[in-house]
């Protein structure tokens, strides 16, 4: 699929050309990454496989990629493909000639003619703007939530007589907990084994998977969490009942101290479940307007004018890392 614009031709790109993006992500993002990333992000993943499209110049260089990819939710009870844009790159030499718009506007054409146009996205305060421009509507916003090394002067919490924490590899083993996070929305991304072992093995990050058993040597509960630049960051966290909750949340708050981290982070929006849970439990937000954690992130949604008018309340939704596509 090719067309000509100004000096640049689009071409939709499969999976044998994943190192044509290598150069595109040193460039956009100073990430160094190989065709390893590609294929766990691109190729493997359960829900399918990636839609993109790059711009090629006439000299022959990769100058601008978008593309999306798919992911299983539930929508009104029902699983749904929705597919989620990420990646967004232009080569800093072919920037501000109207790349992003060009390829953009192909991959929604390609989604709609096969009547797939349910798109959601993360946008920045730079990427944002551009998006609105194209129709997308805002829907809410996923807030930093953090606790700070400093917390950890104030001793841990007492340690639950009844629960033991212990780290595991087989996420079968929490199965039964997985779904349980998040289904309290009208749309909602699907849990299971299979997509959850696939996003632990993304290469960026080393995920650590934690159980909480009771007396009874029974699962209720589970934390996952990576550390990073100095910092723990949460991915997902579910508990059957509060002392697992904290039996569980005492574990990432001691690695906090012995690893000496900065803080603890997770990026969600306020009626998640892990959002509700952490604030529970001594995390905060911010309350200095430019404080560097006081991060945020819009929500965008594209889809028909119908289902957009649906579907963009901020009640429709619960977002968590595990929705995001690289976190």
């Amino acid at each position: 699929m090719t067309e000509q614009k100004s000096t640049y031709q689009v071409k939709q790109i499969g999976i044998k050309d994943f190192d044509l993006l290598i150069p595109l992500m040193k460039d956009s993002f100073g990430l160094d990454v190989n065709t390893a990333f590609f294929n766990w992000k691109y190729k493997e993943n359960p829900s399918g496989e990636f839609i993109g499209f790059v711009a090629v110049s006439e000299n022959g260089e990769i100058a601008a990629y978008y593309g999306v990819i798919p992911e299983t939710y539930v929508v009104e009870g029902r699983q749904k493909l929705v597919y989620q844009s990420c990646d967004t790159m232009t080569h800093s030499a072919h920037r501000r000639k109207g790349l992003f718009q060009l390829l953009a506007n192909h991959c929604y054409d390609y989604l709609r003619a096969q009547n797939k146009l349910f798109i959601v996205g993360y946008g920045g305060r730079m990427s944002l703007p551009g998006f609105l421009k194209f129709g997308w509507r805002e829907v809410t916003t996923v807030q930093q939530v953090i606790y700070p090394a400093l917390f950890s002067s104030f001793g841990l919490p007492k340690e639950l007589s009844g629960y033991v924490v212990e780290k595991i590899t087989d996420v079968s083993l929490v199965g039964h907990l997985l779904g349980k996070s998040n289904s309290h929305t009208v749309i909602y991304s699907l849990k299971n084994v299979n997509i959850f072992s696939w996003r632990l093995a993304n290469p960026l990050h080393n995920y650590r998977l934690y159980a909480a058993r009771n007396a009874g040597g029974n699962v209720e509960g589970y934390i996952c969490y990576y550390l990073e630049r100095g910092r723990i960051y949460i991915f997902d966290l579910y508990a059957e009942n509060s002392m697992a909750e904290k039996t569980l949340l005492r574990q990432v708050k001691s690695e906090l101290a012995e690893k000496k981290q900065k803080m603890i982070q997770v990026l969600c929006s306020r009626n998640s479940y892990l959002c509700k849970t952490l604030m529970k439990n001594g995390f905060v937000t911010s309350p200095f307007e430019k404080w560097p954690e006081r991060l945020s992130q819009s929500i965008i949604f594209y889809s028909t004018e119908e289902l957009m008018d649906k579907y963009s309340e901020a009640e429709c939704w619960n977002f968590t890392p595990f929705d995001h596509d690289t976190l």
